[in-house]
């Protein structure tokens, strides 16, 4: 009997131990799991114009500058252009956009629209801000150099204002003023099939160079309706993710580049708001002031330090603000409504802005060797929880 009741209390006390010793591998195997879950949480990277004003009008009249270019299908269908300046010098000059209004008397004073009825904020103004600035129209000598390369600066003028025409005509079919755009079907003929460029005068020729001037006015009038204001300044990557650096000091954001689809921007200049010790930086790490001018082949980073980064959602807001080298076109009126409206190509610089949202969420990246540490430590507790259990659970030789 005696012997009966020690292998019992034996049996009673390897039962205890090995009840105690799950419970301990329980508890050891939570903490591990929750020793990965950290580790795992701790690698996480958390964050994430022109100057208006009025001038007086003056056209070239019946001398050397009046352009007449002559139709491929018929010779008796003309298009005759005379020039038209802003100025008596006749270096500035403008161009018609109502085809069918005659124009004033040289020295009638034409005034400037308000910015509400400006070219940028009319319907159609942006298509032919699109062809002012591709065009013999354009302040840049680059564009100026490339339209109708070879031509006479005459043929050059001819094509812009007749591409300015051709473009109103076929957007202005379901307009109330349709017929102040209205073109000829013979009119139409000799702007897409011009073969020659005369003077009205002696009818000497213009040189066109090697120029199909009815195919470039068609792709020129093409893009124009498909132009929008949205294409003139593109920023790629506008929810760029954020990374810790090496050292650990702050998160950086993916490389933003700024662009511009029309090929003319000088420079543009970046603002941060909302997040306090944000900032942006060049490629070599250097920071940039908010509103500082950066070269149009430049790109620019985000930068938060690590310890402006918290649990809460931020948002970073940034505005990007493009300055162009571009032809800024104002319209012009005079006071007889039986006159036609012109407008000016502006020679100074403008701008264009966007602005885009960048979250920031999380916590400050806590160091990886500490997370690799506790990682490690319960790994080896796990593994020696493993062992107990394994140790009691083993049954022992019992002695006769």
């Amino acid at each position: 009997m005696e012997k009966i009741y020690m292998e019992d209390n034996t049996t009673r006390s390897r039962s205890k131990k090995l009840t105690g010793s799950v419970v301990l591998s329980f508890v050891v195997a939570l903490f591990a799991i929750f020793s990965l879950a950290v580790c795992g949480i701790t690698q996480v990277t958390y964050a994430i114009d022109p100057t208006t004003g009025d001038f007086e009008f003056y056209a070239t009249g019946n001398d050397d500058l009046y352009v007449s270019a002559i139709s491929s299908n018929d010779a008796s269908h003309r298009l005759d252009i005379s020039m038209l300046f802003s100025d008596s010098q006749k270096s500035d000059p403008i161009f018609c956009i109502e085809r069918n209004i005659g124009i004033p008397d040289n020295g009638t004073v034409y005034t400037a629209e308000d910015e509400a009825n400006n070219i940028e904020n009319d319907d159609f103004g942006l298509g032919i801000l699109y062809i002012l600035n591709n065009s013999f129209a354009s302040p840049n000598s680059s564009v100026k150099a490339n339209f109708l390369s070879g031509a006479d600066d005459e043929v050059k003028y001819w094509a812009t204002q007749a591409a300015i025409w051709l473009y109103l005509d076929e957007t202005h079919v379901n307009s109330a003023d349709y017929d102040n755009h209205r073109l000829s079907d013979a009119h139409k003929d000799v702007i897409l099939h011009p073969t020659g460029f005369a003077k009205t005068t002696d009818m000497d020729s213009y040189n066109v160079g090697s120029n199909d001037v009815g195919t470039v006015i068609r792709n020129l009038v093409n893009s124009a309706k498909a132009f929008n204001q949205e294409a003139i300044l593109n920023v790629s990557n506008i929810n760029p993710s954020l990374t810790i650096s090496d050292n650990k000091e702050f998160y950086q954001s993916e490389e933003v580049q700024v662009s511009s689809s029309q090929n003319n921007l000088i420079n543009y200049s970046v603002s941060l708001s909302g997040l306090d010790g944000a900032y942006i930086v060049d490629a070599n790490g250097n920071t940039i002031e908010n509103n500082s001018a950066i070269a149009a082949a430049n790109s620019f980073w985000i930068r938060v330090p690590k310890d402006k980064v918290t649990t809460s959602v931020q948002r970073i807001k940034v505005d990007v603000t493009g300055n162009f080298e571009m032809a800024t076109g104002t319209y012009y009126r005079t006071k007889d409504i039986d006159k036609q409206t012109v407008v000016s190509v502006g020679k100074t610089n403008t701008s264009r802005n966007t602005s885009f949202n960048v979250e920031v969420v999380g916590a400050p990246d806590t160091a990886m060797s500490t997370a690799q540490t506790i990682y490690f430590i319960g790994l080896v507790i796990l593994l020696c929880g493993v062992g107990i259990v394994y140790a009691n659970a083993k049954p022992s030789e019992i002695k006769q």
